[in-house]
């Protein structure tokens, strides 16, 4: 209604940019449930689901949010209604990408959004949270490496091993992350070094 009444502009600059009417009309559509929350950033998030970072970014600099608000409510907004696979090295990915912290976030306001859907797409959607739930928690239960924080390997061992360069040792670590990414079992130092640089 308000983008309808042409409203958006008085609301703010970056308002125009969002696709808040297409996610009330699929939200009635589905029959999501309505969902309370505390944290701020998730209820900016839930406002503006659907709307790309940068769009959701722009909206919320207008209404002089602080920084740390307006970067997890724009992560949060954009990933909420995308489908996360069920996949464990994409929701390795994802989370390599949004963070740990949102991510759980993420999963438990999917969670609360979709269960108990009446309709067969409400109930397959929560199917597969409760999936990719499971097997994130799984994930965090055994410690599987997601950041480069996290390999064993770190830029001071290729330094002492005769690697100089630093986009070769940059490079040299991105691989050995993806390998463990895949096979967390191995994430040991001499199998990786043996492995990629030796």
């Amino acid at each position: 209604d308000v983008k309808r009444l042409s409203m958006g502009p008085y609301i703010c600059k970056g308002f125009e940019n969002t696709d808040i009417e297409s996610f009330c009309e699929a939200a009635k559509g589905l029959g999501l449930k309505a969902v309370s929350v505390k944290e701020r950033h998730v209820r900016y998030g839930l406002l503006l689901a659907g709307a790309d970072k940068k769009s959701a970014r722009g909206f919320l600099r207008e209404l002089k949010l602080d920084n740390d608000t307006i970067n997890s409510a724009s992560v949060l907004a954009e990933n909420l209604l995308r489908p996360v696979k069920a996949d464990r090295y994409e929701i390795k990915k994802l989370t390599q990408k949004i963070g740990r912290g949102l991510m759980g976030e993420l999963l438990e306001l999917k969670k609360k959004l979709f269960e108990g859907g009446v309709s067969s797409y409400m109930k397959t959607c929560s199917e597969s949270i409760e999936e990719v739930k499971y097997i994130y928690d799984d994930i965090e239960a055994h410690n599987e490496p997601i950041f480069l924080k996290e390999l064993a390997v770190k830029g001071a061992d290729l330094i002492a091993l005769g690697e100089n360069e630093g986009p070769r040792i940059g490079k040299t670590l991105s691989d050995m992350l993806e390998e463990v990414l895949k096979h967390p079992e191995n994430n040991e130092k001499s199998y990786l070094i043996n492995k990629f640089f030796l």
